[in-house]
């Protein structure tokens, strides 16, 4: 089912899953100097594993839509038609 998420606060259609406890691993491709100081890192591949859900909130404005397992959250975007 396609998720047609819109945020009730600011009407943005992008919502996200914030994790805890997630272990991220990325490949550095590059080092940027200047005067021998560092100034940036540029990545390669990355991967994350593990995590535990904190929360679902709507990647623009942040608001949290009061849910915190995918259960929870099949049912909140069921229950406000958000599921096509």
């Amino acid at each position: 089912m396609k998720v047609s998420f819109k945020c009730e606060k600011c009407g943005n259609n992008i919502l996200e899953e914030v994790l805890f406890g997630v272990e991220k691993f990325s490949s550095i491709n590059d080092i940027e100097m200047t005067d021998n100081r560092y100034v940036a890192i540029f990545y390669g591949n990355s991967n994350d594993e593990g995590g535990d859900i904190d929360r679902y909130q709507c990647a623009s404005c942040g608001e949290q839509i009061g849910v915190s397992s995918p259960e929870e959250l099949f049912d909140y975007l069921k229950n406000n038609n958000m599921l096509e």
